[in-house]
């Protein structure tokens, strides 16, 4: 017999479940389905669906239609924190990224959502266009992204005393709410149960990174330093045993595109 933690678990797995059939399709037969699971987590998750959708959505004894398109911006990331809030199937996930219907939802208007949600923190064009390509391509930046970030919205509470203050702080809270973006990003990339999805699907081959680092004291500089790593997955051919790895590559070595032609 499932405890009851257990079963909470288990409805939201079929839920996440759910949730991405309907995103990928729009709808779902319900008998086929919920065939391998109980009465009570067929009507647990229904009415959990219920709850999470107000409109957009009809159920009947057959079926279950989601019109994704007609879905208000809060709407659509109250259905995607459902989605993602337990650990997720990673097939689930691939193939709600890897979704048209999903990645046209993807567009300003919920990025300007996310501002609202980030304390009206707004970006400019260029900060939007990485913003909207970096969370349509990593499951924990869109995680992130669609939940307060602690820092950034307490910081704005703070009273400002004039307009140089307030660009500043605005610089600021955009500059670290895109650095966390590209920081899950790369967390996702060195997952290795995601290089398959990043190396087929998304085509990243590769994630560089720069970094300066500089030491000081109260009083001075006390020591500078740079660093540069390559990171890339590669495919390991079927002699080998197949599957994908991470390899680090040298500094000076040839660029993904390079690589083509070795």
């Amino acid at each position: 017999m499932i405890d009851e933690q257990r079963q909470k678990e288990r409805i939201v797995e079929i839920l996440q479940s759910l949730i991405a059939e309907l995103i990928n399709k729009s709808k779902v037969e319900v008998n086929p389905f919920f065939e391998s699971y109980s009465d009570f987590e067929k009507e647990s998750v229904l009415e959990r669906l219920k709850n999470l959708i107000t409109n957009g959505m009809s159920i009947d004894n057959d079926s279950i239609s989601l019109n994704i398109k007609s879905l208000s911006p809060p709407q659509f990331i109250k259905i995607h924190n459902a989605f993602l809030q337990n650990k997720i199937n990673v097939n689930q996930a691939r193939q709600v990224f890897n979704s048209d219907i999903f990645l046209n939802k993807i567009d300003s208007t919920f990025i300007s959502e996310i501002s609202k949600i980030q304390g009206q923190l707004f970006f400019n064009d260029n900060e939007i266009a990485k913003i909207i390509f970096i969370i349509s391509k990593s499951i924990s930046a869109l995680k992130y992204a669609i939940n307060p970030d602690s820092f950034i919205i307490n910081h704005r509470k703070i009273d400002k005393q004039n307009k140089k203050q307030i660009e500043n702080m605005n610089k600021l809270d955009r500059e670290l709410f895109i650095y966390n973006l590209f920081d899950r990003i790369n967390y996702d990339f060195n997952n290795q149960v995601l290089h398959e999805y990043y190396y087929t699907d998304v085509d990243i081959q590769e994630i560089e990174t720069n970094k300066r680092v500089v030491l000081k004291s109260k009083k001075e500089i006390i020591l500078k330093g740079k660093m540069k790593k390559r990171l890339g997955i590669s495919k390991v051919g079927p002699q080998n045993g197949g599957g994908f790895i991470m390899i680090q590559y040298v500094n000076d070595g040839p660029e993904p595109w390079e690589r083509l032609n070795i």
